[in-house]
């Protein structure tokens, strides 16, 4: 289905309906290196709810772990490479796709699409891993593919990007919907951290603070569970419950990506205008409807969320500047309110323009990882992250997104996120802490923010202890 020659992309509408995207995908969805980006939020962040993305079958394939790997499907070869991965994956961009211009209404035409995990900062930032590298998983799997399915839910339209639009019809044919086992947790949620050890942590973190280490440092733990059937199973079924506006399913060879998020990382648009949306600041929903606007009331007047926020805000902003054009960088909205399933956010929007020397690629490995699961300064706050927690984070805190070859990029934070293997599942959740925070509240706040997962895949058998 590959041809050696640049990419020149074909548009072809197909047929349209709300749950297109999951019906589509399931025809493909066990194959390894198929990806699903689904916007399927129900918040007033602007097209929130609008786009799902959906491909499989990469022309390239590379990961990245102690050495970048490389898969090319046109040459049919592998080949390791001691090259840094993000120049490998924009060599190969450049070389398999003609210059596209922007398409109004179609964010991705073709390029890389895949995920980032957070040690992929660490190296980045030269700052050596300590902690257990338990998964095994690489911290950088990006695949470039030639085509992929649009939905656009505010148009109501369904579009196939191809450059051999037949040959793919007739695959997407072929392929018929493959009967799942139904996901089951076999053992209760345990977290890789005992509430005493948290409590060592946090109170180390506060010393960092008190002698001026640091302003905040993003401190989390791992839940971990045995699982049978399928977790394409699991994440429809959370996919549900949670309604997130940057949700993604990424199947793997030996492990799946099950990612919720609700927090957008970096945008860059058609005319290289750049949207960050931090998160700080979390309060829990309740099915109260009195409560649960006292909840919201709440944290639009904490003092310390809006705090907390600003350092981020401060953060980003000065990350963004490092490539913006001077005089450009701006805070669009500060401190606003935006409703999740499960908790209520506190969600500022840094906007800038790039300066025309850099692409996506440039951007992202400029501000890679994002500022709100670090912490700040974002240096240091990673180097106290490194000394205090057990394990790697792997896909979590990374970012899972597309980099267009129009030149477009969307990312998420990988925050609400599930990584399964060998038959476990795995998430984590954590919080901010700074100088005013309460360990008990802390502690709290990352079941608040799981309240949406780990109870919608548990049965009676398996509650959390």
């Amino acid at each position: 289905m590959h041809s050696q020659r640049k990419r020149k992309i074909i548009l072809q509408e197909l047929e349209y309906s709300t749950n297109i995207s999951i019906e589509l995908f399931e025809k493909f969805e066990h194959i390894p290196w198929s990806i699903l980006l689904k916007s399927s939020g129900t918040t007033e962040c602007e097209n929130s709810n609008r786009f799902d993305i959906l491909t499989s079958e990469p022309i390239y394939k590379i990961i990245h772990k102690e050495k970048t790997i490389v898969s090319d499907s046109v040459q049919e070869k592998k080949y390791s490479s001691t090259e840094c991965p993000w120049v490998i994956t924009q060599n190969l961009m450049r070389n398999s796709f003609e210059k596209v211009p922007s398409i109004p209404n179609i964010p991705f035409c073709g390029g890389a699409m895949g995920y980032l995990g957070y040690e992929q900062g660490l190296k980045l930032h030269d700052i050596p891993q300590k902690q257990n590298d338990e998964l095994r998983i690489p911290n950088f799997a990006i695949g470039i593919y030639d085509w992929c399915i649009i939905v656009d839910h505010k148009l109501q339209k369904c579009t196939l990007v191809e450059w051999d639009v037949s040959k793919r019809l007739t695959w997407l044919r072929n392929h018929l919907t493959v009967s799942k086992n139904k996901f089951k947790l076999l053992s209760k949620w345990k977290s890789d951290t005992t509430y005493s050890s948290y409590e060592k942590q946090f109170e180390k973190i506060k010393d960092h603070l008190n002698q001026g280490n640091c302003y905040q440092v993003n401190l989390t733990h791992r839940f971990s569970s045995k699982f049978e059937g399928d977790t394409w199973s699991a994440y429809l079924k959370l996919d549900q419950q949670n309604k997130a506006p940057f949700s993604s399913f990424i199947r793997l060879e030996d492990y799946s990506i099950l990612s919720l998020s609700p927090e957008r990382f970096t945008k860059l648009y058609a005319n290289r205008r750049i949207e960050t949306k931090p998160i700080k600041g979390t309060q829990p929903r309740s099915s109260d409807p009195v409560i649960d606007n006292l909840n919201k009331i709440k944290l639009q007047r904490s003092e310390k969320d809006r705090s907390e926020n600003l350092m981020i805000v401060d953060l980003m902003r000065n990350d963004l500047g490092i490539l913006a054009q001077p005089g450009t960088v701006k805070v669009s909205k500060l401190f606003k309110i935006e409703s999740f399933n499960a908790v209520h956010h506190l969600v500022s929007t840094i906007q800038a323009n790039l300066r025309h020397q850099y692409d996506h690629f440039d951007l992202l490995k400029s501000i890679f990882p994002g500022g709100s699961i670090t912490g700040a300064p974002k240096r240091k706050s990673m180097e106290i992250i490194n000394e205090l927690e057990e394990n790697f984070r792997d896909i979590y805190c990374g970012s899972i997104g597309y980099f267009s070859a129009c030149g477009q990029m969307d990312t998420n934070i990988c925050i609400r996120t599930l990584l399964s293997k060998n038959n476990m599942i795995y998430v984590w959740a954590g919080g901010g802490i700074v100088f005013d925070s309460v360990l008990e509240n802390e502690y709290q706040e990352s079941f608040d923010k799981l309240s949406k997962i780990l109870s919608v895949l548990e049965s009676d058998e398996t509650k959390l202890y």
